[in-house]
């Protein structure tokens, strides 16, 4: 496995990885064994919310993507127009969010 670049626990069991692989891997005996989830992650670097097992919201460099099928298949959801990269993205809850990027930028952002 790569280099680990975000993790998220939803219980003492269950948890995923996202690494520099543009992988997703998964969890369920507390990290003792972890299964590939999926190889298509849209970049190596990511920060992540997980509304659940199956939605799951993905921060790149420029891009905020979505999942509903557990990280199986993301939908872009917003893009940065600006070379000022994303630096952080907080949840307030499972549809609402904020980025905060280089320069002062901040936007309100909603996942469907």
């Amino acid at each position: 496995m790569s280099q680990v670049t975000a993790f998220h626990f939803m219980n003492e069991s269950t948890g995923f990885i996202f690494n520099f692989n543009k992988e997703l891997w998964k969890t369920t005996d507390g990290g003792i064994s972890w299964t590939l989830v999926s190889e298509n992650v849209p970049d190596s670097y990511t920060d992540c919310y997980f509304v659940n097992e199956s939605k799951i919201i993905l921060r790149t460099h420029n891009e905020v993507y979505h999942s509903i099928d557990g990280g199986l298949n993301w939908i872009k959801d917003f893009t940065l127009s600006s070379d000022a990269p994303l630096s952080n993205m907080k949840f307030t809850d499972t549809r609402t969010g904020y980025l905060l990027g280089n320069d002062g930028f901040l936007a309100r952002i909603t996942i469907n």
